[in-house]
C-alpha cells in the first residue's frame, strides 16, 4: 500500500481535493510513526495493533560476494491483526457452498 492509495481512498469517501487528501494521508502516516517511535505501540480499534520489537545483532551473507557481515541491533514493527479482522479474512477464504 502507498501514501497514493491512502490518499486516494480519502478523497473517494471524503470528496475532498487530491491535494487535501494527500496531506490528510501524510498526516496519518507522520502521526502513526511518531506514535510508534514514542509508544513503542499503537492500536486501531476492530484493525489490529503494532508495536515495535528488537532485533538482536545477527550474521548474514552477503549475497553479492559472499562474505560474512554482521548487522547491528535494532528494532522492526510488528502487526497483529485484531479478532474482529481476523474473522473478517477467515470468511473471505471460505470455498463457496456446494449446492
Amino acid at each position: 500500500m502507498t501514501r497514493a492509495l491512502i490518499a486516494e481512498a480519502i478523497r473517494k469517501g471524503t470528496g475532498c481535493s487530491p491535494t487535501l487528501a494527500m496531506r490528510t494521508a501524510n498526516a496519518l502516516v507522520a502521526f502513526w510513526s511518531e506514535l510508534l517511535r514514542t509508544d513503542r505501540r499503537f492500536v486501531l480499534a476492530n484493525f489490529g495493533s503494532f508495536r515495535v520489537v528488537p532485533v538482536k545483532r545477527r550474521k548474514t551473507i552477503n549475497p553479492h560476494t559472499r562474505a560474512l557481515m554482521q548487522v547491528p541491533a535494532g528494532a522492526t514493527v510488528r502487526f497483529r491483526p485484531s479478532p474482529a479482522l481476523r474473522r473478517a479474512m477467515s470468511k473471505r477464504n471460505e470455498p463457496p457452498a456446494s449446492h
